[in-house]
């Protein structure tokens, strides 16, 4: 601007903004020419963008640039506000118009306590420090601006001379290490070490655009308020890039945690997914960086805590759930057990759906029997009563303490387990061998085998593959009452319990719990979340079957009365039979004997 202009600084913006609100098409004006300005046209961009600051040239050769706002969202000079909260918002309200950031620089406390001056600046103020390396050492040192990078040898210390002038260092504000003025012997000499500008960019400019208040008189009020910017303001098309837009709402933080906790879903994916519900990228201001840095200082908030938090959970759910029970045993010391490395044992069953249901769990510190015995007398004391078949894995603890808490339930190994030991067990070649395979899962898997046909077939596949001495084959032999299904066949519904399909289940439902890089919370959330899917569709099928009855395909009254008794789901094998049975058995004749009948079937 023409330093004989007889227009101020601040007549030419308030010109500028009367002009703007005169014609809602003019957001700028160019102030090459101060004796156009009432006459001026709106300022374009090369990308056809109406730009929303002016750009105005002091005398001294440097340019400003004002942003052009309405009047009621400029802060004005003598405003009184309830407190400095208040000047910050409204001050953050016209940032956010102007497209500009703003923050907290400084502020002055009395001996009383009271804050009597703050200013808040555009956060572009203030000058980056110089950053110098020592490439021989890959270790920055901050040194202050007013140091000659060319003059390195008499002004900073290098980090190999650290260790000899420990007492010449002193502590900036911020804690970073500032070397005074000595000069080393080693930089001194020939072979001092190269130093290198580090590649890095930085916001700070020297912007001076502020708004200053002050307490006086039991008022807080503004005192001072500069809007000129020494750089450009953020265009439209990157106004999503400023701070307070990156800012994470309480939605985007909840929607994090949620997917991460109960879905097994990161941070990174999260966002995707948040972009694509919202309607695109730029419809989220948060980037995949701010999901990730928030999902980290959550991490690191709950830190070791993660127990206790689970814990006083599970004593909420216990006070105000009436079917909901829990239990907590601490070690000696009063802490809590350690609750990594441990391990998680479900206790599973089948529904009258034929349905996975979970009946209880535990998080065990250590595999001991004594560990086992808690859980199994808590599970006992819950329940009152003992189930009728128990399936586990080969755990020697679990055995002795399954043997020992349930008196009468039948105890039975896992199939499932065992099928995936015997690759193991017999090698690559034998395992692969398409006759072999075939006659061990004759004998794995056939529930309508005798126990002599069992004791034949397992004799002869033992001599026909030279397996005599094996010893896995022997010690399962010595247990064979545990897993071989015709010694289970007198247990009432055994063969709806298929045990390698129920492993395949459990696995499968508790895949989506597990995590290596989650802590004890989200364990929880996720368990929580496939306990609350469980129920949810327990009731979708209890709803369904009050709704619609199935056709019977005979006239017997023993199929109507199982359509009556049994689920959909069980009624359809049982249904099978009944229809199996009306064919193959019928009544040839009926001869009267005195006053009993005589049925003859065929």
């Amino acid at each position: 601007m023409d330093s004989s202009s007889n227009y101020s600084v601040v007549d030419l913006v308030s010109s500028m903004s009367i002009n703007h609100h005169v014609s809602p098409n003019v957001s700028g004006i160019d102030m090459t020419d101060s004796s156009d300005v009432l006459n001026a046209s709106p300022v374009i961009d090369e990308y056809n963008h109406i730009l929303s600051s002016v750009e105005h040239r002091t005398p001294n050769g440097s340019r400003l640039w004002f942003p052009v706002v309405p009047d009621a969202l400029k802060p004005v000079v003598d405003s009184v506000y309830p407190s400095y909260d208040h000047c910050l918002r409204f001050y953050e309200s016209y940032a956010e118009f102007a497209e500009f950031d703003v923050k907290k620089a400084s502020f002055n406390r009395l001996a009383d306590g009271t804050i009597n001056y703050v200013v808040f600046r555009c956060i572009r103020s203030g000058v980056p420090k110089r950053l110098v390396v020592d490439t021989l050492v890959n270790e920055p040192c901050v040194v202050s601006n007013h140091v000659d990078i060319s003059k390195r040898n008499s002004s900073v210390i290098s980090n190999h001379a650290k260790a000899v002038n420990n007492k010449s260092k002193c502590k900036s504000r911020k804690g970073k290490e500032v070397v005074d003025n000595q000069v080393n012997d080693e930089h001194s000499s020939n072979k001092s070490p190269k130093f290198a500008n580090r590649k890095s960019s930085t916001i700070k400019c020297g912007c001076e655009a502020s708004l200053r208040c002050k307490y006086e008189n039991g008022k807080i009020f503004i005192f001072k308020f500069f809007e000129g910017h020494n750089h450009k303001l953020v265009s439209e098309a990157n106004k999503n890039s400023l701070n307070k837009k990156r800012k994470m709402q309480y939605f985007d933080m909840n929607f994090v945690q949620d997917l991460a906790s109960k879905s097994n879903i990161g941070p990174m994916l999260a966002h995707h997914i948040n972009c694509d519900i919202s309607g695109g990228y730029d419809m989220v201001g948060s980037t995949n960086v701010d999901y990730n840095n928030f999902r980290r200082d959550l991490l690191r908030h709950i830190g070791e805590t993660d127990a206790h938090i689970v814990i006083e959970n599970l004593l909420r759910k216990k006070e105000v759930l009436p079917d909901f029970t829990c239990e907590c045993r601490c070690d000696e010391e009063g802490f809590y057990l350690n609750l990594y490395n441990i391990r998680f044992v479900p206790i599973t069953g089948i529904d009258n759906h034929k349905k996975l249901v979970i009946f209880g769990a535990a998080l065990l510190s250590c595999e001991t029997i004594d560990s086992y015995k808690w859980f199994i007398d808590y599970f006992l004391k819950t329940f009152s009563n003992e189930p009728g078949l128990v399936t586990t894995d080969q755990d020697p603890a679990v055995l002795e303490a399954v043997a020992e808490k349930f008196k009468t339930a039948k105890h039975r190994l896992c199939m499932w387990h065992i099928s995936q030991k015997l690759k193991d067990k017999v090698g690559y070649v034998l395992y692969n061998n398409k006759v072999f395979r075939k006659r061990m899962n004759y004998i794995f898997w056939n529930k309508e085998m005798s126990i002599s046909s069992f004791e034949r077939h397992w004799k002869s596949l033992i001599e026909d593959f030279e397996l005599d001495g094996a010893k896995w084959f022997d010690d399962m032999y010595a247990i064979n009452e545990m897993w071989i299904p015709c010694f289970f066949r007198d247990v009432p519904m055994n063969g709806l319990m298929r045990t390698s399909s129920l492993s395949e289940s459990e696995n499968s439902f508790f895949s989506k719990c597990k995590n290596k890089h989650s802590n004890l919370v989200d364990f929880y959330s996720r368990f929580d979340a496939a306990m609350d899917k469980q129920r949810h569709n327990t009731r979708l099928i209890d709803s369904q079957m009050e709704s619609r009855s199935i056709k019977c395909r005979t006239v017997k009254s023993i199929e109507l009365h199982a359509r009556d008794v049994y689920t959909p789901t069980f009624f359809l094998l049982v249904q099978d039979e009944i229809f199996q049975s009306d064919k193959m058995c019928s009544q040839i004749s009926c001869v009267a004997d005195g006053d009993d009948e005589m049925h003859t079937p065929r």
